[in-house]
């Protein structure tokens, strides 16, 4: 059943998509992923994975992220792997829970680059920006994003 929901929760949002961007472009798009997905979603994340996001904070980020992968992948989800360095961070995903609905919208991917955005604020703080640079829906063998902090 969880396929089949996420299937139809991932057609649903390419159908979100494409008619925002229909309405406003590239840049209503990117806002509305940034504000309404991204802005929350590393908190809605924790409380999914059912964990205290004040566990994570205080950490150093590279090992708050080491313990987020591990708890993503032992909940079903990808295998994700984060390389932080200050002020930038380098986050790999080894599968893509939105094709073939990613191939078929190039703002698509915006999705998983707002949440990562989120993930980066909550384990290093401050306002990030995520750079696609591979992704699966574009024919990259893994997506992989550069986050590069704003503050």
């Amino acid at each position: 059943m969880a396929d089949v929901c996420m299937e139809y929760c991932s057609s649903l949002l390419l159908e979100i998509v494409a008619a925002i961007d229909s309405i406003g472009g590239e840049s209503l798009v990117r806002g509305i992923m940034g504000y309404g997905i991204g802005r929350r979603a590393a908190d809605n994340l924790m409380t999914i994975l059912r964990v205290d996001p004040s566990e994570l904070k205080g950490l150093p980020p590279a090992r708050a992220a080491e313990l987020l992968a591990r708890l993503l992948r032992r909940e079903g989800g990808p295998e994700i792997s984060f390389q932080v360095n200050e002020g930038e961070i380098v986050a790999e995903v080894s599968e893509c829970h939105f094709m073939p609905w990613a191939a078929r919208h190039p703002l698509f991917c915006r999705i998983t680059a707002s949440f990562l955005e989120s993930v980066a604020r909550s384990l290093a703080g401050g306002r990030w920006s995520a750079e696609e640079v591979q992704t699966i829906a574009h024919g990259g063998d893994r997506c992989v994003f550069r986050l590069r902090s704003r503050d």
